[in-house]
């Protein structure tokens, strides 16, 4: 069975929601265009992503839709493409984790339901 869905929250480094924010307005702005080539590539056809204020941090929440979306992130850790690349730095640096080490863990899509 293809995986249709993959969601991911991942932390936001304190002291870095202005980083992030600043590269959401990149990929909204001057770099959209390098943003979608990089996730039509990567299969992926609707992305969501969240801004979730707790009280131990913010959060980011994606979701992915689109053939085998579990399989974005193998997909992106392989890629040279220098978008790509830069985009992984930025993660590295607001969220603290590797794009190109070890895929996130798997997770199941429980309730989809209306």
């Amino acid at each position: 069975m293809s995986d249709k869905y993959y969601a991911l929250a991942a932390p936001i480094l304190p002291g870095k929601l202005e980083a992030w924010k600043n590269l959401v307005n990149e990929i909204k702005g001057p770099r959209k265009k390098e943003y979608q080539a990089s996730r039509k590539k990567m299969g992926v056809k609707h992305e969501r992503v969240f801004l979730q204020h707790t009280p131990q941090g913010d959060w980011v929440v994606v979701s992915f839709e689109g053939k085998d979306a579990s399989k974005v992130f193998e997909r992106f850790m392989s890629s040279k493409d220098p978008f790509d690349q830069w985009f992984g730095k930025q993660v590295s640096d607001i969220h603290g984790f590797q794009l190109s080490g070890a895929p996130p863990p798997p997770n199941e899509l429980y309730l989809d339901i209306l």
